[in-house]
């Protein structure tokens, strides 16, 4: 009774533990099979679920039902056959195949119930790695992917830890003169001149990069020969590393592009030497233009002042002798009533005669005054356009009154400007000239027509002529400066570019021209009534020069 009563708990704890291994071999943790001279003798059913078969679908089979080939599987078996006999655990990733014929990786591990007679018996559990596997794979081609943009950069890449060189690829060697092998390790300390230089740096670059920002910086720095030349690098902090010591740095060669820059500062600087010269000789070619055309006004209003003053001196001289005659009349006592009329008569003719001549010669002098000052004084004022287009006219028509050319005025009355008459007087005068110079030249007649209108709040004078017109090829080029078809015959090529650049830039308007060869030319001048309100300049602005 005794031996029954001790037996009893011996053989509950036993049914205890076979009770607890079987709920563990049926538990869905992992699937778990018993393999016995290469059969299957047991399978739970996550084992089962793993390889698509239904319960004890698989007791009785081969082990090689669940792999792909009989290759693979006597392969896999004298792997396995050779750990396990040994006593030691068989390990190993398994790609197998389903029942359904899909793959899937397995990771597998095996123990022999007796490692003397493997046979006997096998215990195996199989765990689901496909998608860890692929997730894996994924990685890898990811990094893979990252190390070739890595390795073929066009630009140094740079891992350092503590100001060491933990990894760089190629490129970074190229830059600074090292190969990737002779950098790894170092301090980049070896890329500066100097401690103190490498100390600043350090200062300078890290205050940023510990505030979580990129530090984007160009400086020189030192190549393996020893030469200086300029980068620009930019420094991060990497994710996840050490705060303030992984860093990533990306560094590029900018020495051209600083050489560049430096070429194109010192050409700039040159080019603005070079306009300040050419400012400073249009100056002088614009007040030389302008001199000439006093010069031709001059020498027009001397012309016309001499008929008048002429004709007033003759007159002065000969009502003197007159009164000289008279006086010794008198004096001898032979003065008669005849004698007296005829002087009455012959000296109020004589002085009205001198009236007319210097009334003439003082309007032309006043004209002349006007449009001098203007031209000379450039100042703004209050005028009417018509008084301006008389008045230039009146100056220029004695240079060619016995030509067989005429100018016509058809300018509207109260067209009052606020704006810059000695300006607009001279464009007026150039086109007139031009018209004399190009239009007229070897013609037996020609007439200019100058009419002006008020179009809104916006002066329009047009200058139409008759005369030989304008072929299309210079059509276009009329406006460029120094540009005439007169080369050597008194030309200079600056009137019509000084005048559309007045137009433009002083007066705050436009001139245009059209034209048809054989007849005659039409510019047109438009400009506001009031001009801009700006500060007029010393001069035009620099003509533009167009390549053709």
């Amino acid at each position: 009774m005794e031996d029954s009563a001790n037996a009893n708990p011996t053989l509950q704890t036993l049914q205890r533990s076979a009770d607890e291994l079987t709920a563990i071999f049926e538990s869905d943790a992992i699937g778990m099979a018993i393999v016995v001279d290469g059969k299957f003798a047991r399978c739970n059913r996550k084992y089962e679920r793993i390889y698509g078969y239904a319960p004890n679908a698989l007791i009785g089979k081969s082990a090689r039902v669940v792999f792909p080939s009989h290759e693979d599987f006597a392969e896999r078996q004298a792997q396995a056959l050779a750990v396990l006999s040994t006593g030691a655990t068989y390990r190993q990733d398994h790609l197998i195949t389903r029942a359904d014929g899909s793959p899937l990786w397995l990771r597998v591990t095996g123990t022999a119930l007796d490692s003397a007679n493997v046979a006997a018996g096998t215990v195996w559990l199989v765990d689901d790695i496909t998608q860890a596997r692929e997730h894996d794979e994924r990685m890898r081609r990811t990094f893979e992917a990252q190390q070739m943009i890595f390795d073929n950069a066009a630009v140094g890449i740079l891992f350092a830890t503590r100001r060491k060189v933990v990894r760089c690829n190629q490129a970074m060697g190229a830059i600074f003169g090292y190969t990737p092998e002779e950098l790894v390790g170092q301090s980049t300390r070896v890329f500066y001149d100097n401690d103190e230089e490498y100390r600043s740096a350090g200062i300078e670059g890290y205050a940023p990069i510990l505030a979580g920002n990129a530090y984007v910086h160009e400086r020189q720095i030192t190549h393996k020969n020893g030469a200086r030349f300029w980068v620009r690098a930019t420094g991060r902090q990497v994710p996840l590393g050490t705060p303030g010591e992984d860093i990533i740095w990306i560094f590029e060669d900018v020495t051209a592009r600083r050489a560049a820059e430096q070429a194109l500062h010192t050409a700039h600087a040159e080019l603005q030497d070079r306009l300040a010269d050419l400012q400073r000789t249009q100056t002088d070619l614009v007040q030389a233009e302008k001199l000439a055309a006093l010069g031709a006004l001059v020498a027009g209003i001397a012309h016309e002042l001499n008929t008048p003053l002429g004709n007033t001196l003759v007159s002065a001289s000969t009502l003197r002798d007159r009164f000289v005659g008279m006086q010794k009349d008198v004096t001898e006592g032979q003065l008669r009533r005849s004698s007296l009329e005829k002087f009455l008569t012959d000296g109020a003719d004589i002085a009205d005669l001198v009236f007319r001549s210097a009334h003439r010669a003082a309007d032309l002098i006043s004209s002349f005054k006007q449009v001098a000052v203007d031209q000379t004084s450039e100042q703004r004022r209050s005028f009417e356009v018509r008084a301006v287009v008389d008045d230039i006219v009146s100056t220029l028509r004695p240079s060619f009154r016995r030509e067989p050319w005429v100018i016509e005025t058809d300018i509207a009355d109260g067209m009052v400007c606020d704006s810059y008459p000695g300006p607009l007087g001279q464009i007026v005068a150039n086109l007139v000239n031009n018209a004399v110079a190009h239009a007229f030249a070897g013609r037996a007649h020609g007439t200019l027509q100058i009419v002006g209108r008020m179009e809104q709040e916006r002066v329009v004078l047009t200058f139409t002529d008759d005369g030989k017109g304008i072929d299309a090829a210079n059509l276009v080029r009329i406006f460029d400066p120094f540009f005439t078809t007169r080369l050597g015959q008194g030309g200079s090529g600056l009137g019509l570019s000084i005048s559309r650049n007045i137009a433009s830039g002083v007066l705050g308007g436009s001139l245009t021209v059209t034209s048809t060869p054989g007849q005659g030319a039409r510019f047109r001048l438009c400009f506001p009534r009031t001009a801009p309100d700006t500060q007029l300049p010393q001069l035009p602005p620099l003509p533009t020069m167009q390549a053709k």
